[in-house]
């Protein structure tokens, strides 16, 4: 501030006021300027100096003052603001690095690069990238089977594409075998030994098919999930139809083993009976997956229709034909007759098991 002459101060934009006086033991101000009225400051002395006007009253310097408050919270709201617009900067730009550090490691993995300036977005770690082929609820980034379509390209009629065929044939097979099984379960078991049978009574039926429910259902909600996830659903799926070829060699030699004792026999039984519970849960409802799998999301309804169908129709063929195969098998008269349909059933296993084998589908190992 610049010295102002002797008996006369200023205030910039605020006129100015006499020298000081004294009232009643008190240091006072003369102001000639009504913007300063009722306006405090502080002398160089240490006293408190308060300006007043000859001939205006309190109300005038109330407002004055009120106006020099409602000037200095303008100006702290300003300086909040400020400081508030400068943390938003810094975190945008702390965003902005953010995202540039996530698309150079997408660069890496080979997905697509993106212009952070036109809005476009930044594609995500394991995400698909824009108009990345992606043609099944499984498929990953970037990867595109043979016979399956992009997303946002017009799909393949489901009849043509081959992937859709494979998955439900092999679907409409596994259905067959297991309906052909369960029907020569209790036949091959309620059967005279003189017949390949195993003789057992009603009662022994019933208590070997609660223990395989109990094994069916425990492994589905528990063994299933984990080796699924550390394998992947089409290998659990061949392998489950690898465990029913097993099954299917192995019941008929429980009726084997009876010249051994039946102690032996039910242990061969009921041992085959386990893996036939492994086999069913593992290849049904890796079917199942695959025939979500395979079409587009707009034939997802038709295709799902279609392979229900095609399981209704084998469950309906299935008892008839475990009659006739069992029927068939009493003609040879001859020891390991009991074999003959179980070995037809371990043939529809081998053709589901070879489909599979074709089953080409972006995220299904």
């Amino acid at each position: 501030q610049q010295q102002q002459p002797a008996g006369q101060h200023t205030l910039q934009g605020m006129g100015s006021w006499g020298g000081p006086r004294r009232e009643g033991g008190i240091e006072m101000l003369e102001v000639s300027s009504p913007t300063c009225d009722g306006v405090r400051t502080e002398g160089s002395g240490g006293g408190q100096h308060w300006g007043q006007r000859k001939g205006l009253d309190s109300a005038s310097s109330t407002d004055a003052a009120a106006a020099v408050a409602a000037d200095t919270d303008a100006k702290e709201g300003g300086s909040r603001a400020e400081s508030s617009a400068a943390a938003a900067a810094a975190a945008a730009a702390a965003v902005v690095q953010g995202i540039k550090q996530q698309q150079g490691r997408g660069a890496d993995q080979g997905f697509e690069q993106v212009d952070l300036e036109d809005g476009r977005g930044v594609t995500k770690e394991g995400a698909v990238p824009e108009k990345a082929p992606l043609a099944a609820s499984g498929a990953g980034p970037g990867v595109k089977a043979e016979g399956v379509e992009d997303m946002d390209e017009e799909p393949v009629v489901w009849y043509k594409n081959p992937q859709i065929l494979l998955t439900v044939g092999a679907y409409s097979m596994t259905a067959l075998l297991y309906c052909a099984m369960d029907e020569l379960l209790p036949i091959y078991s309620s059967s005279p030994v003189t017949h390949g049978g195993l003789d057992m009574e009603e009662k022994d039926l019933a208590t070997l098919l609660t223990v395989y429910g109990v094994m069916l259902m425990a492994y589905s909600a528990w063994g299933y999930p984990l080796l699924q996830r550390a394998l992947g659903t089409l290998f659990v799926a061949r392998l489950g139809l690898v465990a029913a070829m097993v099954t299917c060699a192995l019941l008929p030699l429980a009726h084997t083993a009876l010249s051994e004792g039946v102690l032996l026999s039910y242990v061969v039984l009921y041992v085959g009976m386990a893996i036939k519970a492994f086999a069913q849960s593992s290849s049904f409802t890796g079917s199942i997956v695959m025939v979500n799998a395979a079409p587009h999301a707009s034939q997802l309804g038709t295709v799902n229709g279609i392979g229900q169908t095609m399981a209704a129709l084998v469950r309906g063929l299935g008892p008839a034909l475990g009659g006739i195969m069992w029927a068939a098998s009493l003609s040879f008269k001859h020891a390991g007759q009991q074999a003959f349909p179980f070995t037809l059933v371990a043939l529809v296993a081998i053709a589901a098991h070879v489909m599979y084998a074709f089953v080409r589908l972006p995220g299904l190992k």
